[in-house]
């Protein structure tokens, strides 16, 4: 009887613990629903923040001109956009950039159709530009603060984001149109661009340069192996020199 007892006790926790779990989830859906959607601007700059727009996006830091750069919108129309997200918890303020939320990503995760790009810009190109070796006894993250809010060429700082095994820094032009990206990874520099014209990936390539010599300067002052560029064989020729 006892055994039979002790047996029964423990299938009507299981059964009161599966219930438990069950009315969580449920509580922490109705929490996402009870949120009041964006819409409009806000949802174009929780988007943005949650990396939906465009290709080679992800989540991260971005600067206050990054996101208004990036979206168009006038300062005062994106700063009260930024501070009702920040209100409602969907993003969150980290000393110069924003940053989505859990909250704000479970939102994002959820739209299946994120809003369009900006008409100006176009078809997107993504195109390699340079790759460069990194010094095994170089800082990454003394690279990274060289490089963090930074303007190269016609190129103005947009923001960074970190995953597992690299980190990426973006700039992008006061317009809109061209965005370049350095990422590292395993050692390496890649930098890459956004371009719809070929004028706009004249830009970009002068600013991958001013973005290797600055890193190449960076790791002279701080007595490390100067890098080493080399060509991607999917770019054309020409582009590239030894530091």
């Amino acid at each position: 009887m006892s055994e039979e007892t002790v047996t029964g006790a423990n299938i009507q926790t299981r059964v009161l613990s599966v219930q438990e779990n069950g009315q969580k989830e449920e509580a922490a859906k109705e929490d996402i629903l009870e949120i009041e959607l964006p819409t409009g601007n806000d949802l174009a700059v929780l988007q943005a923040l949650g990396g939906t727009l465009g290709p080679y996006e992800e989540s991260g830091r971005v600067s206050f001109q990054g996101i208004r750069r990036k979206l168009g919108l006038h300062q005062e129309t994106l700063s009260r956009s930024l501070h009702r997200l920040e209100r409602e918890g969907l993003i969150q303020k980290i000393n110069q950039d924003y940053a989505i939320s859990e909250r704000g990503e479970s939102i994002v995760a959820g739209i299946k159709s994120p809003q369009a790009l900006p008409a100006i810009f176009g078809e997107v190109y993504a195109i390699p530009i340079m790759r460069a070796i990194i010094p095994p006894d170089a800082s990454i993250s003394e690279i990274e603060r060289s490089l963090s809010h930074r303007w190269f060429g016609s190129l103005r700082w947009f923001g960074s984001s970190k995953r597992e095994d690299s980190t990426i820094l973006s700039w992008i032009t006061e317009d809109g149109k061209i965005k370049l990206f350095a990422r590292i990874s395993e050692g390496y520099l890649s930098i890459e661009s956004e371009a719809t014209t070929k004028d706009a990936m004249t830009q970009a390539v002068a600013a991958a340069y001013e973005v290797f010599d600055h890193i190449s300067h960076h790791l002279r002052t701080q007595n490390t192996t100067v890098l080493f560029a080399t060509q991607d064989k999917n770019a054309a020729a020409g582009y590239f020199h030894v530091a």
